[in-house]
């Protein structure tokens, strides 16, 4: 960061002579396009067809490129556009080529050059595109050409472009266009980020902690510029709704296209650069911090205007300006690159003036390295509990491969907190939300919390189809590990910045990623609308199918069923001989609160998951209680050594079969049974370890199956047997003794072996 120098467009350059200009316009159905009604949809025949009326492009027009942009979400099977040779008189087609290919890297259109050139030089020959196969509706589709020819009622162009390189990423950043500028009154200096108690000021200098301030508008503005009402007036008393938008006045439609080229671009290579994607106006502000007012937690909701919202910065101290734009390129390798910005207004794309104010003069040295969290502000606020200040540290992260399946110049918020008692290092919360604005962020005045927003809202943060958000269909694509690199990203930068505890983090993350890094987290805890044993039975069910796809279909990069990996009955049943973190049940009853929302059906199912595969857990429901002195423990716990996994309890309740009629109503499981995490023993040949029932238990005794996890030292293999002792210390007798083998996983289990309030040490011996 250090070194991240500004590259400015300086220079003037412009098409000169008699060469044809670049032109590039739409042609599309109801809506702005360039030519808007000039799409015709034919459903007599065999396979509809969509054909477009190009009487407005001229005759023998060099065409440099064409594409067809198609409504519609992902498809179950591959999309397939043929252009029409010609049709029959009993209205069957032939086919010229091939069907038309998807273009990278977004793919959401189809190249359509070779038709468009075929139409441009004989425009008699133009009978259309024919959708074999396409699941949404033609009269949505729309055609971008791009053509050699004379550029006219050209909307207004970037000016002020400039770009910045680091940590792997290319930043740019320009200047509006005129309309979408707010004046320069209603431009603020954020000091202090704090919801509605947010402080600002009206010119640049130092925030909290002597950071720089960042900029900022009102929502009112915000929504000015966009020509709509502020939304704060709700529906009615119980509605849920957010009210709908009311435009005050019409503000065109504008985006703008960024280029990449290894030379200066300029409107007579134009068409050689890459174009790396588009983005809309007003993208620049953090509408993230809409403060919503309502009655209660749900009830007419309606925006409040006075929100303050930020602009993205694009290094520390670096904002995009109100009335900029900005976009964020992560390149595969390193190089010398230049860029250039086109604005496109209605359908109509000013590729014709590339000046100094929309093309950089110099290349940018660009060399890859793993992109990182940039600073946006720092703010100071009370902490949940304790009474104590705590420092906010708000980062912005570009997501782009291999942690999406597509870049995305939306990024997400990651929170470092830090409450002032805390004592480096020491234990840390990690966190995972839908959304993320201004709110509680530290509880526990010990511990920094780290929050990551999700990638996908309430999206397990596991894994998500590579097509997501593409036409690439279900059948050509694999369902990858994008989230779950996200995240872990996340974590290890957090890691490698702060001082941190690692044996003393906890966290309340997707338990389908958390259950697969023990490596990070030593114990997950969950409440009552936390707990996920498997997806099709909570809220998220639905967004099952978008994510990962029909279940018959979806298949993982790693070849499994994509929905099989949203089951943790099924994770552990794959192998019960890997480690998982220590695993915390704390819900509510069968059939109240969040239960009812989240379903007890694949509660029950996913607890006796964990007592089949050995897994170490504790878990209560209902009215049930865990021992206070366990609770204690688990949260002040280093978790360096072994922990024991308890199953099949003679004091533990049954969490029935999934019916909440079934089973007892209320109950828990090992929320009795806790050890002494001082003196575990753990080494090649020898493990030992103090189990106990705590002082509040009901009962005297009991007995349980104990299973020795987390080993680092003991390294049972299959078949391999053991000798092993049950000595009370209450009364210094050995009350059990035995032989016990590895099972196929690796597991040494000591069956019904009795526990008490006295306390039990366990000793196992390689023979």
């Amino acid at each position: 960061m250090k070194n991240a120098v500004w590259i400015w467009a300086v220079c003037s350059f412009a098409a000169t002579g008699a060469r044809a200009e670049p032109v590039s316009e739409t042609w599309g159905g109801k809506g702005k396009y360039t030519h808007p009604g000039t799409l015709e949809v034919v459903s007599t025949g065999a396979v509809p067809r969509v054909v477009f009326d190009l009487s407005a492009l001229p005759a023998k027009a060099k065409v440099h490129h064409a594409s067809l942009f198609c409504p519609g979400g992902q498809p179950r099977q591959p999309i397939q556009i043929l252009a029409v040779d010609k049709v029959g008189p009993d209205g069957k087609c032939s086919y010229a080529g091939q069907p038309l290919e998807l273009e990278a890297p977004l793919y959401r259109s189809f190249n359509a050059t070779e038709a468009v050139r075929r139409w441009a030089a004989a425009p008699a020959r133009n009978a259309g595109l024919a959708a074999v196969s396409f699941p949404g509706s033609l009269t949505g589709c729309w055609l971008a050409i791009r053509y050699d020819g004379k550029a006219q009622d050209l909307p207004p162009q970037v000016e002020g472009l400039r770009a910045i390189h680091h940590d792997g990423q290319t930043f740019l950043v320009w200047k509006e266009l005129p309309a979408f500028r707010p004046p320069a009154k209603e431009i603020l200096w954020m000091t202090r980020m704090s919801g509605r108690a947010t402080e600002v000021a009206d010119a640049p200098g130092e925030s909290v902690k002597g950071y720089p301030r960042a900029a900022a508008v009102r929502l009112k503005t915000l929504r000015d510029l966009q020509g709509l009402a502020v939304r704060d007036k709700p529906i009615g008393q119980w509605a849920r709704a957010m009210p709908p938008f009311v435009r005050l006045r019409e503000v065109p439609t504008v985006s703008y296209r960024v280029y990449r080229h290894s030379q200066r671009i300029t409107a007579a290579n134009l068409q050689e650069a890459e174009l790396l994607g588009e983005v809309d106006a007003l993208c620049a502000y953090q509408d993230g911090f809409i403060n919503i007012d309502s009655h209660g937690e749900y009830y007419a909701p309606r925006e409040h205007g006075d929100s303050i919202l930020p602009t993205w910065s694009v290094a520390e101290g670096k904002p995009v300006l109100p009335g900029e734009a900005y976009y964020v390129h992560t390149p595969k390798a390193g190089g010398n690159f230049y860029y250039a910005v086109t604005a496109v207004q209605d359908g109509t794309e000013n590729a014709a003036r590339i000046t100094d104010a929309n093309s950089t003069a110099e290349a940018v040295a660009e060399a890859p390295a793993g992109p990182q969290p940039v600073l946006q502000f720092v703010t100071v606020n009370k902490t949940r509990y304790g009474n104590a200040s705590a420092t906010e540290h708000w980062y912005a992260y570009w997501l782009a491969p291999p942690f999406a399946n597509l870049p995305d110049n939306r990024p997400r918020r990651v929170v470092m907190a830090i409450p002032d008692p805390y004592q480096p290092p020491g234990p840390m919360f990690v966190g995972t939300h839908a959304g993320m604005g201004p709110g509680w962020k530290v509880d526990n005045i010990q511990s920094a919390y780290l929050h990551i927003e999700q990638d996908i809202s309430y999206g397990g943060d596991l894994c998500y189809h590579e097509g997501r958000a593409t036409l690439r269909s279900f059948e050509q694509s694999r369902v990858d590990y994008f989230s779950d690199r996200y995240v872990t990203r996340m974590i290890e930068w957090a890691l490698g910045r702060w001082k941190v505890d690692r044996s003393r983090i906890t966290s309340h993350v997707g338990s389908h990623y958390g259950i697969r890094h023990p490596e990070l987290f030593p114990i997950l805890w969950f409440g009552p609308y936390e707990v996920d044993y498997d997806q099709k039975w909570n809220p998220a069910y639905g967004s099952l199918f978008g994510r990962l796809g029909p279940p018959e279909l979806s298949r993982t990069v790693d070849g499994h069923r994509a929905w099989d990996v949203f089951n943790i009955a099924w994770y552990l049943a794959q192998d019960p001989g890997k480690d998982i973190p220590f695993w915390v049940h704390d819900v509510g009853g069968k059939e109240s609160g969040h239960a009812v929302e989240y379903g007890w059906q694949d509660d029950a199912r996913g607890l006796a998951a964990l007592r089949e595969a050995r897994q170490p857990h504790v878990a209560h429901w209902g009215g049930g209680v865990i021992s206070r002195e366990i609770r204690d423990g688990l949260q002040n716990m280093s978790w360096t050594g072994s922990v024991p996994a308890l199953s099949n309890c003679s004091l533990d309740a049954s969490p029935g079969n999934g019916d909440p009629a079934d089973g007892d109503p209320w109950g828990q499981i090992n929320g009795f049974l806790f050890w002494d995490s001082q003196t575990v023993l753990d080494e090649k040949d020898r493990w030992a370890m103090t189990v106990y029932l705590t002082r509040d238990c009901f009962g005297d005794s009991c007995s349980v199956d104990l299973t020795p996890r987390h080993c680092r030292q003991l390294k049972p293999k299959p078949g391999q047997k053991f000798k092993w002792t049950n000595t009370s210390l209450e009364t210094g007798e050995v009350v059990q003794s035995g032989d016990a083998a590895a099972d196929k996983w690796g597991l040494v289990t000591l069956r019904q072996v009795i526990v008490t309030k006295g306390r039990n040490r366990f000793v196992i011996e390689r023979q």
